[in-house]
């Protein structure tokens, strides 16, 4: 039979971006063999009804929750601990990024999950790098990615990346978010790179980038 503590903390407004509110909301359960602690955000709009929107986080944590429950059950002599916690970019591009990190430690393994959505500030709808960016300004962002890696490994003969004649990869399926005045890609381990080397970001700056856009955003 399980003991637990089960809470629920939904705070006040802690961050405001543009048009998009955003309150944290924080679940937190302890068992006999398990426990989890989850941060995740709640988005609102003036007039808007983003219950859709915020649906997506519920389901993070729903399938997190039965994940950890289901593992501590199958494996009641380990201890299972799952947190989530987010992070929301402040940038000047009028977009609300966030990135939201899992992380389940089972024993002595450690596997770590991200997700990262960009929100657009009127609607508080996710949107695509096909949404955002042109075709052109797409190609322009993997074929200097690709400049980057090929530089980096003959300059410094580097074992960071893989050889560029390796890699393989559709710029559309590529995690982005904006940061200040960067438009960031965060690729996936094993991808760019061997696993232990982490996950390679580039950075684009605003003045860069500002003839790929879709709409105009503003200089």
């Amino acid at each position: 039979m399980y003991k637990f503590i089960f809470l629920i903390f939904i705070t006040n407004t802690v961050f405001a971006n543009n048009n998009i509110y955003i309150t944290n909301q924080t679940y937190k359960k302890n068992g006999l063999n398990f426990s989890y602690n989850y941060s995740l955000p709640k988005l609102f709009i003036k007039n808007k009804n983003l219950n859709e929107t915020n649906m997506i986080f519920q389901n993070i944590m729903k399938i997190s929750k039965n994940e950890t429950m289901n593992l501590s059950k199958k494996n009641f002599n380990s201890y299972i601990k799952d947190t989530i916690k987010y992070k929301v970019f402040h940038n000047n591009f009028n977009f609300c990024s966030i990135l939201i990190t899992k992380n389940l430690i089972n024993e002595n393994e450690k596997k770590t999950t991200l997700y990262i959505f960009n929100f657009s500030p009127k609607t508080g709808i996710i949107t695509s790098s096909n949404d955002i960016f042109t075709p052109q300004g797409l190609i322009y962002f993997k074929n200097k990615i690709l400049n980057l890696i090929e530089k980096e490994n003959i300059n410094n003969n580097s074992k960071k990346f893989f050889p560029i004649s390796e890699i393989n990869f559709d710029i559309n399926k590529i995690p982005f978010f904006f940061e200040n005045n960067n438009l960031v890609f965060i690729f996936p381990k094993n991808i760019l790179t061997y696993d232990f080397n982490g996950n390679p970001k580039f950075y684009f700056k605003k003045d860069e980038i500002l003839n790929f856009f879709t709409f105009n955003i503003g200089g």
